[in-house]
């Protein structure tokens, strides 16, 4: 394996070249193998509609939120968000030195499409009704959380053998990063443990984002 531009970004879809897919398919890739360069800013390809769906299965969504998640996996705001949160999060994680560099550019991503997935959920709605502002509201609290926990799961799905990373710091950061990049808030090390206690190490106990 060496590191080179391993396929293109295009309309929100990563192309791999057929070598590198093989690498990725065999599980050989380690998350230190992949570097984001100013001429790549997306180095992997990364499967937001299954990262979702893994990271919803272990959190109690009721109805009114399954909209939500179909549209943060399924629009292509919802899916280059995500792409641009994860290398992002990715840079700060494991290549801080290309962050000043780059960062930029995610975070001009990151406005744009959040703005277009926040006008999307408008759409969905009568939004001239107070019960329709108060759901849309609930639903936005939401989004930082399910794409935090989403991010989570792509790393394990996309290195596998890099497992060992992917530590109770790494997800409070991951948390607390996107969180603060979508609403400005930062949250502590303890509420994202309320939010994810043992989730990540075992996978059986559930995250309630049921709009409460």
């Amino acid at each position: 394996y060496q590191r080179r531009v391993h396929g293109i970004f295009k309309e929100n879809m990563y192309v791999p070249t057929e070598e590198y897919q093989q690498y990725n398919d065999e599980g050989k890739i380690l998350v230190h193998d992949v570097r984001v360069t100013l001429d790549n800013l997306y180095p992997h390809p990364i499967n937001v509609k299954l990262a979702i769906s893994l990271a919803t299965k272990s959190m109690i969504i009721n109805s009114q939120n399954e909209l939500l998640v179909k549209e943060l996996a399924g629009s292509k705001s919802g899916q280059a968000l995500f792409t641009n949160l994860f290398w992002m999060f990715f840079c700060l994680q494991f290549q801080q030195g290309i962050f000043s560099e780059v960062g930029n550019e995610y975070k001009k991503e990151i406005r744009s499409h959040y703005a277009n997935l926040f006008y999307s959920l408008h759409q969905t709605e009568e939004v001239d009704t107070e019960y329709a502002r108060i759901v849309i509201n609930k639903r936005l609290r939401l989004i930082p959380f399910i794409y935090s926990w989403a991010i989570i799961k792509a790393f394990h799905e996309s290195f596998k053998k890099s497992i060992a990373e992917f530590t109770s710091k790494f997800i409070s950061k991951c948390c607390q990063i996107v969180v603060y990049e979508l609403t400005g808030l930062y949250v502590t090390e303890s509420y994202v443990c309320l939010l994810y206690t043992s989730d990540a190490a075992d996978e059986r106990s559930s995250v309630s984002l049921g709009g409460r």
